[in-house]
């Protein structure tokens, strides 16, 4: 497990921050993860995605997609959401959020 700084080391300042960090795409994922049984966060032109989502709809699974941007573009929001959800630690790149899930807090 990687290690993360306690909140309580951290100054006000930097809570706040990390706080609003693209706060609006997190709280998305996170409104769709408890809205939906299974969640596929990703991005276009990423193939590990695009299996995934195959593989659902093949087994005729329903899902939520939301999708982040490209390889070169919306990364940040994208990290936002890697840093809420514990990636590395908890999900690799393509998985799917089950409802239930809870993200690094």
């Amino acid at each position: 497990m990687r290690k993360i700084l306690a909140s309580e080391n951290l100054e006000t300042k930097a809570k706040e921050a990390i706080a609003k960090f693209h706060a609006d795409v997190v709280k998305e994922v996170e409104d769709a993860v408890k809205a939906n049984k299974i969640v596929v966060v990703g991005m276009s032109q990423n193939p590990v995605v695009k299996k995934a989502r195959k593989n659902l709809e093949g087994a005729g699974l329903n899902f939520k997609y939301l999708e982040y941007g490209n390889y070169l573009s919306m990364w940040k929001p994208r990290l936002a959401v890697k840093l809420w959800s514990g990636w590395p630690r908890g999900l690799p790149a393509g998985s799917a959020l089950r409802s239930g899930a809870r993200g690094a807090g």
